[in-house]
């Protein structure tokens, strides 16, 4: 009899110690999530809705991110769309093969039809604003067409390659699943063709520096531009700490001058590429004439823009 009763307490200990076992077996497979580095270039797509600005996570998908960022140089992604809005899901941008400008090389066609691998990192998980390539059944079949995630979709985890991650126009992307939709399949797509009018890119840390897909003739306006601005905030760096210097000198003056009054602080306030003056009158026309020559340059790249980005 004893030996029968002490068969069912052997039992249930056995269990507990599987389902201890299976517990913290699945604690430890399960990594922490990985923040992924972030590129500082970014790409721009201009849609009539607003713009949408995403980096890339160069060090999680090197590949992909590499392609994608020479497809958007090569500016395959002016006059594509986005073909499917699924909301809370995903909005997936074409393969820019089926852009409506047809004005592609033989090498950009090659470029656009080229395979990229399956990259994957354990703890780098899709999260909103997520960019993940879009591939068929073969792990290794993405070429050019791409999601940016609206919701969490954790299935989609070192199942499909997440090269990088929206930055801006997460409310723009919102928009997107207001519009009228209808159900192909598995697709859910927008009625009403979304455009993207112009693509871009440039460097987060690299103020008033543009690099835009077009001709050779824009390339060379805008490194001109690009050159001249780079000179010119040199100058308003070295005017802004004069100005610093001015502003403390005239504070000491107040306070010898006036000591039992309460003075207010000289305004030394600025913007990039404007100093609001506040020194003597022999400051003023340096600092008048850069503001003036700031704002003659920022017109000018605006123009370039325009004409560059025509789409």
């Amino acid at each position: 009899m004893a030996r029968l009763d002490r068969a069912p307490a052997l039992s249930n200990v056995c269990s507990v110690l599987l389902l201890l076992v299976a517990f913290f077996a699945r604690t430890s497979a399960a990594a922490p999530d990985v923040v992924p580095k972030m590129s500082i270039e970014r790409v721009v797509f201009q849609l009539a809705e607003g713009d949408i600005e995403f980096a890339f996570f160069h060090e999680v998908a090197p590949k992909t991110s590499a392609h994608i960022f020479e497809l958007v140089s090569e500016g395959l992604y002016t006059s594509n769309d986005v073909f499917r809005v699924h909301k809370n899901f995903v909005a997936q941008v074409s393969a820019v093969t089926s852009r409506t400008l047809p004005f592609m090389s033989v090498a950009q066609r090659d470029l656009a039809n080229q395979h990229v691998p399956l990259e994957v990192q354990e703890g780098v998980r899709h999260y909103e604003g997520a960019v993940s390539m879009g591939r068929n059944d073969n792990p290794n079949s993405g070429t050019s067409s791409f999601s940016m995630l609206l919701g969490a979709a954790h299935h989609l985890d070192m199942k499909y390659t997440l090269f990088g991650k929206v930055t801006k126009g997460m409310e723009v992307l919102h928009k997107l699943e207001t519009l009228p939709t209808k159900t192909e399949g598995i697709f859910v797509m927008p009625l009403e063709r979304i455009a993207i009018l112009a693509s871009y890119w440039y460097r987060a840390h690299g103020p008033l520096h543009l690099h835009m897909a077009g001709t050779e003739e824009c390339k060379a306006d805008l490194e001109d531009m690009n050159s001249r601005f780079s000179v010119l905030s040199g100058e308003l760096e070295v005017a802004q700490k004069g100005q610093i210097i001015l502003c403390d000198e005239q504070q000491q003056v107040h306070k010898k001058c006036l000591p039992n009054k309460t003075v207010a602080t000289p305004s030394c306030a600025h913007g990039p590429l404007h100093l609001h003056v506040a020194g003597t009158e022999e400051c003023k026309p340096d600092l008048e004439d850069m503001n003036s020559r700031s704002s003659v340059l920022s017109g000018e790249l605006e123009v370039a823009r325009k004409k560059c980005l025509p789409y």
